[in-house]
């Protein structure tokens, strides 16, 4: 299992009640990622698990999903991150519909759902249509955080117990590594490219709008002397606050706000 499907099933585990079966390998080289059931209803669900942190792939789309174009290395990620490819590759494929029956489970009834980062409007369509649920990733882990935040329960699950010792050792969730924080780095000198820069974490969703002299963007360079890092990346230099203002609503995120170090006014 990678972290992603961990996670899912500490979530499914944890917050749902769902007993679980990780991992379940099919004939011609498929798997079931998770499949749950709730003991307490007997519903069975397939579950998929799609993680992507890239900006250009991390949502799901209502793309017209094609498997000629999915073995051409060129199109292969875009075709994966298609509903198609999920609807037809892995929960209408034979050898997951025997395998399902194996277990005892009528794939025509069994529940289906692919976790993701988000989708677009098309992507929402094709899924209802298909009866395939979405759930956004980022929704899940904020579930995981609830149910072990304060407690101090001796958790075994050992993706329980790392999440509950980050929350733990992280008490302010608006901390943010490079773009916007507590560090009390000296600013250095404006590189004279612009007057403001944003931010933009893709792993947790926010926009940050700076001054190119906050201590937290240093000309683009944040605290770590780079323009980008595995979370996110600079973007800029505006010549005015609306010019950035203006680009990072454009970013759609649901946390898009200004710096409280710096503190530029949206509309300047």
């Amino acid at each position: 299992m990678d972290a992603s499907e961990r996670v899912v099933e500490a979530y499914v585990r944890a917050v749902q009640g769902w007993a679980t079966i990780p991992n379940i390998p099919c004939d011609s080289q498929q798997e079931i990622d998770l499949l749950a059931v709730d003991p307490g209803t007997g519903v069975a669900r397939h579950i998929e698990v799609s993680v992507v942190l890239a900006p250009s792939f991390h949502k799901l789309t209502g793309k017209p999903y094609d498997p000629t174009l999915a073995r051409e290395r060129t199109h292969q990620a875009e075709q994966r991150r298609t509903v198609g490819f999920f609807a037809q590759k892995k929960f209408a494929a034979a050898p997951v519909r025997d395998r399902l029956r194996e277990h005892g489970l009528n794939p025509d009834v069994c529940g289906r759902a692919i976790v993701t980062w988000g989708w677009d409007a098309s992507a929402e369509d094709q899924a209802r249509e298909a009866g395939i649920a979405l759930w956004h990733f980022p929704d899940l882990v904020r579930g995981l955080a609830d149910r072990v935040q304060g407690t101090r329960t001796n958790f075994h699950d050992e993706t329980l117990r790392m999440l509950n010792l980050v929350l733990t050792a992280i008490p302010n969730e608006d901390s943010e590594r490079a773009g916007q924080g507590d560090a009390a780095t000296p600013a250095p000198e404006p590189t004279g490219q612009g007057g403001f820069w944003i931010y933009h974490n893709w792993t947790n969703r926010r926009v940050r709008l700076h001054r190119e002299t906050c201590s937290h963007c240093n000309g683009g360079r944040g605290t770590e002397g780079s323009a980008s890092d595995r979370n996110g990346e600079w973007l800029g230099p505006f010549r005015t606050a609306r010019d950035g203002w203006d680009r990072a609503q454009r970013l759609q995120e649901p946390d898009t706000g200004v710096c409280k170090t710096c503190g530029p006014a949206d509309g300047a």
